[in-house]
């Protein structure tokens, strides 16, 4: 009977690992690319208040990119108007998404590309995103970006 039990127990924490790493519940993947298109669209009209809405307001939000760490939504805000102070260097922003991963009911990891389409260049890279379930609402809570070679 011992042996039954843990077999059970076994069964049950390894479809749960399966779970883990599944593609995204349809409602759930629209919803986080409705999100994002939001923000695209945002960033476009050079509104970056309403781009920050995709982000999770707490001093827990952790931002990465080539200067390293970056914590706390208001500290990621400042870092977009220092980063992009008009929208000449804003240009125009386009989400690739590569690989979208729910977690849980409430967790969901975004790998995409990013590219700028601006005057002079055209700046792309990539981003992995944490996204967390927050009030109903989709957020991100870890952004980590990195600029391609160019």
């Amino acid at each position: 009977m011992n042996k039954l039990y843990v077999l059970i127990i076994f069964s049950v924490v390894f479809l749960q690992s399966l779970r883990a790493q599944s593609a995204p519940e349809p409602e759930v993947a629209q919803a986080v690319t409705q999100m994002m298109r939001a923000q695209e669209a945002a960033w476009n009209r050079g509104d970056l208040a309403a781009f920050m809405e995709g982000y999770w307001v707490s001093d827990d939000l952790v931002f990465v990119g080539g200067r390293g760490p970056t914590y706390g939504y208001e500290n990621t805000w400042a870092g977009y108007v220092k980063g992009y102070p008009d929208r000449a260097a804003m240009g125009k922003l386009h989400f690739d998404f590569l690989r979208m991963t729910q977690w849980d009911e409430n967790t969901l990891q975004l790998i995409g590309r990013y590219t700028l389409t601006r005057e002079d260049d055209t700046p792309t890279g990539y981003f992995t995103l944490l996204l967390r379930r927050i009030e109903g609402t989709w957020k991100i809570v870890s952004d980590h970006s990195s600029a391609a070679p160019q």
